[in-house]
This record gives C-alpha cells, sequence and structure tokens, in this order.
C-alpha cells in the first residue's frame, strides 16, 4: 500500500523521527567541505511486524549523503508502528526526508 487509514509512524511521532535524525546523522566531510546542503528523501516499506525493508533513495544530494540518509533511517529499525487498514496491519510504503544543513 502507498497510503491507508492508518499510516506507519515512529515511536513518539514526527518530532521524535527529527530528533533521532538529528542527533545520530553524520554529515559527510566531503560534503561539509563542498558546502552541500539539501534534503535527502529515502521510501522504505514498514512490514506488518513494524520491520523496515526495501530501502531506496528517491532523491540524492551526493553519494556520500545518500549513504549517511540512508544509515540514519536504518538506525530506526525497530521503532516503528506498522500502518493498518481497515484493522488489519499491512505493509506501507514510507518515505522520510533527511535534512542536511551546514549552520554557522
Amino acid at each position: 500500500f502507498s497510503f491507508v487509514e492508518k499510516m506507519p509512524a515512529f515511536k513518539g511521532g514526527s518530532e521524535a523521527l527529527k530528533k533521532f535524525i538529528s542527533e545520530h546523522l553524520v554529515y559527510p566531510l566531503e560534503a561539509i567541505e563542498k558546502e552541500i546542503q539539501g534534503t535527502v528523501y529515502i521510501k522504505f516499506i514498514v512490514r506488518m511486524d513494524g520491520t523496515l525493508t526495501d530501502f531506496e533513495v528517491i532523491r540524492s544530494l551526493h553519494p556520500s549523503m545518500s549513504k549517511a540518509a540512508l544509515d540514519v533511517v536504518k538506525l530506526t529499525q525497530g521503532d516503528w508502528m506498522p500502518g493498518e487498514q481497515k484493522g488489519e496491519k499491512v505493509d506501507v510504503y514510507n518515505t522520510v526526508a533527511v535534512k542536511f544543513s551546514l549552520k554557522d
């Protein structure tokens, strides 16, 4: 499924997911040196048991940033509640935006 009645959710909600990503994301040195900023989008499936599979970068800024974004999203494994359709847990596609920002 792409959309269901109850979409998969990170335990603690979207703010908890943003916090987790900001605390665990490793900004690649090459991207820092080149001053590359922006958002990498990672698509994956939240399975009916809450596990994550089939990771795919759907928007990249730089290969090293795609790897860093994939790595941090994979770290969230085990912290997802599955989606539901008609009261049944189902596999659902989900997309996470991983923002890279250089702060002065």
